[in-house]
């Protein structure tokens, strides 16, 4: 996937957001650090999605990080994302969501 962020592909990011949700913890974790290189305001609902579903602080950790990526490329991104994502978050993630905004 680094090959993908090599070049810049961001008409990838919809089946990289498919990969971030797979039942292999490697490819999880090259999908989602390759999101927070290119996915662009568009992505940080399905993003939070991510996070809100991640069952490890591993997994959190990195679905914060490369959403803090994003939004440094786009800080003025909506959001209302993250506000529904607190409301929904459990104890666990809440503080990654806190920590993003």
């Amino acid at each position: 996937m680094q090959v993908l962020v090599d070049r810049h592909e961001t008409k990838t990011v919809p089946a990289l957001c498919a990969l971030a949700q797979s039942s292999q913890a490697d490819v999880r974790r090259g999908a989602i650090k390759a999101l927070g290189a290119l996915a662009s305001a568009h992505e940080i609902p399905p993003m939070i999605a991510l996070l809100l579903s991640a069952q490890t602080s591993a997994e959190r950790n990195a679905v914060e990080r490369a959403l803090i990526s994003v939004i440094g490329r786009h800080p003025d991104a909506e959001s209302t994302a993250f506000v529904k994502g607190l409301a929904q978050a459990n104890k666990q993630v809440k503080p990654n969501l806190l920590t993003i905004l």
